[in-house]
């Protein structure tokens, strides 16, 4: 049996911020950085890679997370 851990709606909340910021950028880059992500959301870093581990996104050191994914 394959249990699924519920998402709080505060995450959801968080990630629902994170793609209305992100559909506006238009830096014309295809790759972010989560301290980039939690400048724009008055985040923090961590807060951010804990919320998109959260839904399975994880992101390259190099290059940052895609933003078309």
């Amino acid at each position: 049996m394959n249990e699924t851990t519920p998402i709080s709606d505060k995450v959801v909340a968080r990630l629902i911020t994170y793609r209305s910021l992100l559909s506006k950028l238009g830096n014309g880059s295809d790759h972010i950085y989560s301290h980039q992500i939690a400048e724009l959301s008055s985040g923090t870093p961590e807060q951010v890679r804990r919320d998109l581990m959260t839904i399975g996104h994880t992101g390259n050191p190099k290059k940052g997370y895609n933003i078309r994914q």
